[in-house]
């Protein structure tokens, strides 16, 4: 799957659709495009293909509640935030790691599903060597 042709088919189809509500055409009886859903045809085939691609991090798939939340689309890891797709002006999509919530790293321009998987991977490892070990409350003597 490439995430430049989920991008492209996206954008014909908003730009019909609008062309469409510009024109006054969506009142008649006359072949109307279906209103464009970005989550739908973009971010949730991504995210479907990127667990089919990484089943070792057993990453959460996108449910019937599943949407945009404080400008990212989040990636699960059970509880926890991986990271997160943003789309740009143009509908191109970023992926930002995410520690609670907030971004921990930069922006990545993401154009393939192997760019994706790389970026998923360093997050994840990023947060597994980021884990505290040891309790620093704990003494080392005991």
């Amino acid at each position: 799957m490439e995430i430049k042709l989920l991008i492209e088919t996206y954008r014909k189809n908003a730009d019909a659709f609008y062309a469409a509500v510009s024109n006054n055409t969506l009142h008649k009886k006359t072949n109307v495009p279906a209103k464009p859903d970005y989550q739908a045809e973009v971010i949730v085939p991504i995210l479907n293909e990127l667990i089919r691609l990484l089943p070792e991090y057993r990453l959460n798939p996108p449910d019937e509640s599943y949407a945009m939340r404080c400008d990212y689309y989040h990636i699960h890891y059970g509880k926890l935030t991986v990271g997160g797709l943003q789309p740009d002006e143009d509908y191109n999509l970023t992926f930002t790691p995410l520690g609670k919530k907030k971004p921990i790293g930069p922006c990545v321009p993401i154009h393939s599903m192997a760019e994706m998987v790389a970026q998923v991977r360093q997050a994840m490892a990023i947060k597994s060597t980021s884990k505290q070990t040891t309790n620093p409350l704990k003494p080392d003597n005991q």
